[in-house]
C-alpha cells in the first residue's frame, strides 16, 4: 500500500499543485488531498495509472516513480532483514547460508563495491550466480562495501544522480529518493 507521505512526496517531486496533478491524472482533487490527508489511499490501478503519468511525462519533473519507490522499500526491508543474518563470500557459501546476505568477491562494481548475489544455485555438485541485485534500468547499484574504519560490512544502494542508501547493523540511512 501507498503511503500519505509517499503520495505527496511524488506529487512534491513534480512541482504541480494538487490540482494540476488531479488534472494530470484525470481525478477530483479532493481525491489527491485525502490520499496526501491518510484518508484513504488509491487502489492498485490508480497506483498504475500515477505510475503510467510520472514514468516518462518529462513535465512530471522526476523519473522516479511510485512503483521504484515500492520497489527499492520492498528491497531495503529486505537487506535490512538479511543483513541481521550476517554477510557471506559467495564462493564460500553452502545450503545452510542462503539467509545472509552473499556477496561476490569475483564481481567489483566501478561503484565501489561487491555485487550481491539475488539467486543461486548451490548445492554438492554446483555453486553458481545467476543473477545480482540491481536495476534493469542501470539506475543504480546494489553492493556490498566494507568500512575503512573497521571493516565492517554495509549494504550500498547508489543511484546514477549520486544518492544512496546505506544499510547496516544499525539500519538505515537514506537521502530522499523524492523530495
Amino acid at each position: 500500500m501507498v503511503t500519505a507521505e509517499q503520495i505527496k512526496g511524488i506529487r512534491a517531486a513534480t512541482g504541480l499543485s494538487q490540482r494540476a496533478f488531479a488534472e494530470k491524472l484525470n481525478i477530483p482533487q479532493r481525491t489527491v488531498e485525502n490520499w496526501e490527508q491518510g484518508v484513504n489511499s488509491p487502489p492498485d490501478y490508480v497506483i498504475a495509472l500515477i505510475y503510467s503519468a510520472v514514468r516518462k511525462d518529462e513535465s512530471m519533473g522526476s523519473d522516479m516513480t511510485i512503483a521504484d519507490v515500492m520497489r527499492l522499500e520492498k528491497l531495503r526491508d529486505g537487506l535490512i532483514e538479511a543483513s541481521k543474518n550476517g554477510y557471506i563470500e559467495f564462493d564460500k557459501a553452502s545450503i545452510n547460508d542462503l539467509d545472509q546476505i552473499m556477496y561476490d568477491k569475483n564481481r567489483y562494481t566501478a561503484a565501489g563495491g561487491y555485487k550481491i548475489v539475488l539467486d543461486s544455485l548451490i548445492d554438492e555438485n554446483h555453486h553458481d550466480a545467476i543473477s545480482y541485485y540491481g536495476d534493469p534500468y542501470n539506475r543504480y547499484d546494489i553492493m556490498l562495501c566494507f568500512y575503512e574504519d573497521d571493516g565492517e560490512p554495509y549494504v550500498r544502494i547508489a543511484f546514477e544522480d549520486g544518492t544512496e542508501i546505506t544499510i547496516d547493523e544499525n539500519g538505515w540511512d537514506i537521502d530522499p529518493l523524492i523530495p
